[in-house]
């Protein structure tokens, strides 16, 4: 009897908690909200997405989030002052092989570049001189170090890292060049700026400029350097006011004020093909142009960075 008591009351218990269980299955279970990674990002989302946290409504308002621009330029600096050191070299292979070989020694990390290459890691350009090349303009629009060869050499005899300020290029010189001129102060000034130049832009590229028409990924790389945010064509179609800059080429911006010459079109399929791209291009500007975007040509970038006197861009010319 004894044992059959406890053999109810244990098929009780269990009842109980099938009961239980079921009465916990039973209650209807609260909505979970819909993770917003799932969820469908609208066109006029896209932008939001690009930009991360940056909220810019109309072409040159402050962002309203300030902090998050000031503590990316504090990340910058910081990762420059740091011990980290990311060596990129410029000048003949011979002499870069050698130079290679001592910033291994000391424990630097060396980028291994083909001729036009950067790396956005890079904290030091050692340049035997100075020329607008890509490596010297995504370097300057980055505020990065861009030193003489002896600062290595220094290095060597030291053992150690070194001040780097000592052997920074820095002299009054302009230097005239094939695509224009550069000013040997100019990377200093840059690495001493509070932010990027480009700063809180928002560019969509329509055309190159000459000096990067075969480098399209590079001139994106001084770019973003340069901290703008760069936008798809596509991307500013849909949300036009967003775009802070537009960048054509020279002779697409003088034509954008002029009338189409009257008479019949080339009868060349090539010609027309062309023309009808011009065209395109033409009428997208004078689009964004009605929603506030600035167009410049992106010389006029590069010029902000290298030049004594810089362009301004936060005004249309």
């Amino acid at each position: 009897n004894n044992n059959n008591n406890s053999n109810s009351s244990n098929s009780s218990k269990g009842n109980n908690n099938n009961n239980g269980s079921n009465t916990k299955q039973q209650t209807p279970r609260k909505k979970s909200q819909q993770s917003p990674r799932k969820r469908k990002i609208s066109e006029t989302e896209d932008l939001d997405r690009i930009e991360g946290q940056m909220l810019l409504t109309s072409p040159y308002k402050k962002s309203k989030n300030e902090n998050t621009n000031r503590s990316n330029s504090d990340k910058i600096s910081e990762n420059i002052t740091s011990k980290k050191v990311v060596i990129l070299f410029g000048g003949p292979k011979n002499e870069k092989k050698k130079l290679e070989s001592i910033s291994i020694q000391l424990g630097f990390r060396v980028v291994s570049d083909p001729q036009h290459s950067y790396d956005l890691d890079v904290t030091h350009v050692i340049l035997p001189q100075l020329k607008r090349t890509t490596k010297f303009l995504c370097a300057c629009a980055g505020g990065k170090w861009i030193l003489k060869v002896d600062w290595l050499y220094a290095c060597q005899t030291a053992g150690t890292r070194v001040d780097e300020e000592t052997y920074e290029w820095h002299t009054t010189d302009e230097i005239v060049g094939v695509y224009g001129t550069l000013w040997a102060g100019a990377p200093r000034r840059c690495r001493l700026l509070n932010q990027r130049p480009f700063n809180g832009m928002i560019i969509c590229i329509l055309e190159y400029p000459d000096s990067f028409k075969n480098l399209t990924k590079e001139f994106e790389l001084f770019l973003k350097e340069g901290g703008a945010v760069l936008a798809s064509k596509k991307e500013a179609s849909t949300a036009p006011s967003r775009i802070t800059h537009c960048i054509a080429n020279t002779k697409t911006i003088k034509s954008l004020n002029k009338q189409p010459k009257e008479g019949g079109e080339s009868s060349d399929s090539g010609s027309q093909t062309r023309s009808q791209r011009e065209k395109n291009i033409k009428d997208f500007l004078e689009f964004m142009k009605l929603n506030g975007s600035l167009i410049f040509d992106g010389n006029s970038f590069i010029d902000a960075v290298c030049t004594k006197t810089p362009p301004s861009l936060t005004e249309q010319q």
